[in-house]
Formats: C-alpha cells, structure tokens, sequence
C-alpha cells in the first residue's frame, strides 16, 4: 500500500456572509476552491455570545447537502419542512437542500447556565448530482452516542469518531450517502503516536482539517514528503496512494477531520446558497425564490 502526500495547505480566511453577524474561516469554498463533491468548508469558533447569539437567519438553500459538526455549543435548526433539532456538541446534522430549503440555525443557550458559551463547529458543503438536485428535502439527526468510537490497540492514546464510511470493519452513522460513498473520521492522537488510516478508494478526494494541536502527514518511510499541519489548516492530499499516514512529535497531540469521497465529475455553477450546473440553473433559483415558491 502508498502512503498519500499533501500537495497544498491553507489556513482560509474570515468571512461574513449575508446576514450573519460573526465570521467564520473558511477554507474549503475559499482559498482552496472546490474538491468535488466537497464544496465547501466552514468553521465556526466564536467565544463572545453577543456576537453569534443571533446566528443564521432564514436564508434557501437548493441543489446541495449541508453537514453540520459540533466540537463545542448547540445550534438549533428550524426549517419550512417542519424540520426542527438541536446539533449538540459531538453530534452531527445532515440536511439535503435538494429542490429547496429555507432554515435557520441558532446558538442554543446551555440548558442549566442558560448561557451560550464557546461555539464551535464545522459545516461543509456536499455536491449533489444533477439528478438529484430537484429532488426532495430530507433531514437527519444523528446524536453524539449514535456516532461510534474506537480505542486503537487496546489504548486509550488513539481514538476515532466514524461519522461516515467504515473503520477497522465498523460502519460510521451516516448510511445514506451511497452516490459518493464518503469516509469521514473525527481522530484523535496523544503525544509520540502514529496510525495509518485506508481510504476506500485511490481516485476519491481527500483532506483533512486539523481541529487542534499538531501532526505530520505523509509516508513514514520518507520524511522528504511529511508536512506538518497545525490548528485551523487544511490539507489537500494528492490521489496516488491508498492510505494515509499520521504520526505526532513527543511533546504534541492532534484532533483532526479526515474527510475522502467519490468525485461527481458534472459542472459545477455556486452562487451566494445555491449550487447547479449551468447558470440558468442558478437564475431559476433566485427566481423561484423571489416568488416564493422555492420550497414547495
């Protein structure tokens, strides 16, 4: 088996996009541009509640999925479906806009302290084929126990969160996206550790997203082609290999996103919170949107 390298690395930057009132990073969507199917990435990590307090307004979506992860907080969803949840923290929402969507998502407040303290999470942007792009809505809660976890090695210095794909034979909690088979693991490394992770397939993209800390990426047999990716970067693996290989210095730890799926391969048209192929697509969008008929 080949150990994938990393060809490109980037820390994002701060956007403040429509309504929203703090900014995220974007990485993603941003200075990487698109790594089909994945659109799309944003963190949220915002400590002041005054500011994000008022979050994510009604705004449409149409001709995507949208993947939250929360680290830290809760976001309340609220959508023109009648969908309604609460994305606490180590659990995950999955929502395809499809034909369209409009929702909202709001920092909850801490049931007991009644306050809304640091906030902190992930959203990527999932492609859909044209197929599926005018195809109904959907939602899906999945809680923080519903996600399964793994102690590598009968130790407790390893340990990985299967969200989607399979692990070690375990299958993540996220079954329903056959079309791009994903695998996306949430890793944790102690100090002085190393582990090789196989992908489910040599053509799928793939990426990480350190959370925190630090970590090396690359083959262990050739330092030449390890880089060292701290918090808050991404990393963009090439497509030759079938594995991917992470080892930790003796003094760091590492939380870290690994995310690989199966390329559309179809046009890619995104404008403010709708993505289709062509542009008369996207015009269309805003039209049914202006009317009010976008999600019905």
């Amino acid at each position: 088996m080949r150990s994938r390298i990393i060809n490109k690395i980037s820390n994002g930057f701060n956007i403040r996009d429509g309504k929203m009132t703090f900014k995220v990073r974007r990485t993603l969507g941003g200075p990487v541009g698109f790594l089909d199917p994945f659109l799309l990435l944003d963190e949220m990590k915002i400590e002041d509640p005054e500011i994000y307090k008022d979050g994510f307004p009604p705004h449409p979506h149409r001709g995507f999925m949208t993947l939250t992860y929360m680290i830290k907080g809760s976001m309340e969803h609220k959508d023109t479906k009648g969908n309604h949840g609460i994305v606490t923290p180590g659990s995950l929402q999955l929502m395809k806009a499809g034909r369209g969507i409009i929702h909202s998502e709001i920092p909850k407040p801490d049931d007991i302290t009644g306050k809304c303290g640091l906030l902190h999470g992930y959203q990527l942007w999932l492609n859909l084929k044209s197929s599926e792009k005018m195809s109904d809505p959907t939602y899906l809660n999945i809680s923080s126990k519903e996600i399964p976890e793994i102690y590598i090695d009968d130790c407790y210095e390893k340990k990985v969160r299967v969200i989607a794909g399979k692990f070690k034979g375990i299958e993540g909690a996220i079954k329903s996206l056959k079309t791009i088979d994903p695998l996306f693991l949430d890793i944790q490394l102690k100090s002085n550790s190393k582990i090789s992770i196989d992908l489910p397939n040599s053509i799928y993209n793939t990426f990480i997203y350190v959370v925190n800390g630090k970590a090396s990426f690359g083959p262990f047999e050739n330092r030449d082609q390890i880089k060292e990716i701290q918090h808050s970067n991404i990393g963009i693996f090439n497509n030759d290999g079938d594995k991917i290989d992470v080892s930790t210095s003796s003094t760091d730890q590492v939380r870290f996103l690994l995310l690989s799926a199966k390329p559309i391969k179809e046009p890619i048209v995104l404008k403010g919170s709708f993505v289709m192929n062509t542009q008369k697509e996207i015009d269309q969008a805003y039209l049914d949107y202006e009317n009010g008929i976008l999600d019905k």
